[in-house]
């Protein structure tokens, strides 16, 4: 496995990973920066050399999500008020949850 560290670079020629057993398909790092753009290969070994690496894959870390917006008051009546709101972009991570706050009157 080849990266460029999350620099603008190219991908560095001294593997970051080496899965030491040809049935390991699959990495992962967790040395990354939340919104950095990472570019990432991969080179196949056996006795004889190394492979040419794969094609490049760039990825941007997850970051935080965005706020959800519009808010708006959907209905409203003695004893309840409901309000609704679109999903906001998730920032490279599934959202998995809404915290609805208020100021209790």
């Amino acid at each position: 496995m080849y990266w460029n560290g999350g620099g603008s670079g190219l991908i560095q020629t001294t593997p970051i990973y080496d899965t030491q057993s040809a049935s390991i398909l699959t990495f992962t790092t967790t040395s990354v920066s939340a919104g950095t753009k990472y570019s990432f290969a991969v080179a196949a070994y056996n006795l004889v050399s190394t492979s040419s690496p794969s094609n490049l894959v760039q990825v941007i870390a997850a970051t935080v999500p965005a706020q959800p917006a519009p808010v708006t008051r959907t209905a409203s009546a003695l004893t309840a008020i409901t309000f609704s709101w679109d999903a906001p972009n998730t920032g490279g991570s599934p959202i998995t949850s809404y915290i609805v706050q208020s100021n209790l009157g």
